[in-house]
């Protein structure tokens, strides 16, 4: 059974569709748009575990096959990159559950707006890494202070590919987009050397 709050997923999914310069949604960028919408409250029930790649929810992917089975999305090569569609059922959908995107809008605005300005999967994985690494680290620690070097330090060392120079400048990048898009808040560092 399809839960009213994952059509947040796919609002999302078509509002981006809608933006003249936002790259199409592929299977990779589908994939983490429910971690962000989770992160701001949607009460999807997805749980989140980390893993080499990234992050991984077994009920995500179990509620990605139900789209498809009730006809909510289709998806289509677009050269090498296979890309989310909303079909057509998704209409009716919409207008059932209507009540539940009002509630959800400003979660689905934002989430919109910060994957209109993700250009590649790659990217993508490094938002929300941050994300996820940021709010670890404030659990973890007894005040929510956190700088970015901090930040930056935790994730280099759980994806070690990424601490090579220029990775890691990409990820110090990330972040510092991140806190001026107000998707972070953390103390000022110089981020110009590498950890050791």
């Amino acid at each position: 059974m399809i839960n009213p709050a994952w059509l947040t997923i796919l609002e999302v999914v078509a509002h981006i569709a809608q933006q003249p310069y936002a790259n199409p949604v592929g299977k990779t960028i589908f994939q983490k748009i429910p971690y962000i919408l989770t992160e701001q409250g949607v009460e999807t029930g997805f749980k989140f575990t980390p893993v080499d790649y990234g992050l991984s929810s077994m009920d995500m992917m179990n509620a990605f096959q139900l789209f498809t089975r009730a006809n909510l999305t289709q998806e289509h090569l677009q050269g090498r990159t296979t890309i989310i569609q909303i079909d057509a059922d998704y209409a009716e959908y919409k207008t059932k559950h209507q009540a539940v995107l009002d509630k959800y809008a400003k979660p689905i605005e934002r989430t919109v707006d910060l994957f209109s300005r993700i250009k590649t999967t790659h990217q993508a994985e490094e938002v929300i890494i941050a994300l996820y690494s940021a709010r670890t680290l404030k659990k973890q620690k007894a005040t929510p202070e956190l700088s970015e070097k901090e930040l930056l330090n935790y994730i280099v060392s759980w994806k070690k590919t990424w601490g090579m120079l220029e990775q890691y400048k990409s990820v110090a990048n990330t972040i510092r987009h991140l806190q001026m898009l107000g998707w972070l808040r953390l103390k000022y560092s110089e981020l110009t050397e590498i950890p050791r």
